[in-house]
């Protein structure tokens, strides 16, 4: 039941993170990169911190020092890779970057293995290899009229794939460290802090213009900050992000993550329904491809289960 759960959970992170890549893309258009992290900062932080304080009324649980050596370690990594994200998404398309991240699996099967001790099963393994293979497949299928959505040139925006390979491997050790935090505390605290410090960070840097996007505003006229959409995707990555921490309490970390990445299928659908991005019917294929492989480990999982249930007297 524990393994089913964990599934389940982890396809409804997936959905969720998914719609928070329009939401992204589409600030964008507006704030540089470290703005946008700073700026969701001012809705998610407080939310997680006040939701924390709510479920462990007022009390923190005893936090040593695997808490605080994954809270440093995965807090600056996600201050990187909230940069890199947000420029990525910022100078190419949903469907030529997102399906990137579905090299995180891939990464965290060694990353896990290293930091964790997690084994992942031979179907497993296989299902995640189809989901990468996917993931390949779908990066073929050139945008070849993209350019002309794009804000930055075109020898600029190939730059984005390969930010978003970056994001994927620093993710993969993120994520690992993610798991160890849960474990020694509540997804609930430990989700707060990050929140935090990747909020802190991204205003300090903001503000010292680190990273920032020369902002297509001719001098002296401020940007219109769109309100509602920020505080729509601070919510929706709040409520990713805490669906994700709990999944990694029931179900190994690999096929958590390769079932969350699997909801690249969701943005590049939208991207091409909200953003125009073309060669939808291209990606089919490959996107099948993804899916197979989630289903893959899936149903060994569900197999699994069934075999190891103890038999009713």
């Amino acid at each position: 039941m524990i393994i089913s759960y964990g599934v389940s959970i982890a396809v409804v992170s997936s959905v969720v993170n998914a719609l928070c890549d329009p939401l992204r893309k589409y600030l964008t258009k507006f704030m540089d990169p470290f703005m946008i992290v700073a700026l969701r900062g001012l809705i998610q932080a407080p939310l997680f911190v006040l939701w924390a304080i709510v479920d462990s009324e007022g009390r923190l649980p005893p936090l040593n020092h695997l808490f605080w050596t994954s809270v440093c370690i995965s807090g600056c990594i996600n201050i990187i890779t909230s940069y890199l994200y947000n420029r990525a998404i910022q100078i190419s398309t949903l469907s030529a970057t997102v399906p990137f991240l579905s090299f995180t699996p891939a990464f965290l099967v060694v990353v896990a293995f290293l930091v964790l001790g997690e084994v992942p099963t031979v179907s497993g393994t296989l299902g995640i290899s189809i989901a990468v293979m996917g993931g390949i497949w779908l990066q073929g299928a050139k945008d070849e009229h993209a350019s002309k959505e794009l804000l930055v040139d075109t020898s600029s925006a190939s730059k984005g794939s390969m930010y978003m390979v970056l994001v994927a491997f620093l993710w993969s050790i993120s994520n690992a460290f993610d798991k160890i935090g849960v474990q020694n505390s509540t997804p609930l605290i430990y989700g707060a802090m990050i929140q935090v410090i990747v909020a802190g960070g991204s205003y300090i840097l903001q503000k010292m213009r680190f990273g920032g996007a020369d902002l297509y505003l001719p001098i002296g006229q401020e940007v219109q900050i769109p309100w509602r959409y920020v505080v729509l995707a601070g919510v929706t990555s709040v409520v990713g992000y805490y669906i994700n921490l709990v999944a990694m309490q029931h179900l190994e970390i690999s096929y958590v993550i390769a079932i969350k990445r699997s909801g690249c299928i969701w943005s590049v659908v939208m991207g091409r329904f909200l953003f125009r991005e073309r060669n939808l019917r291209k990606k089919v294929p490959s996107i099948l491809l993804m899916v197979f492989g989630v289903l893959q480990f899936y149903r060994y999982q569900t197999v699994l289960q069934n075999v190891s249930a103890p038999i009713p007297a």
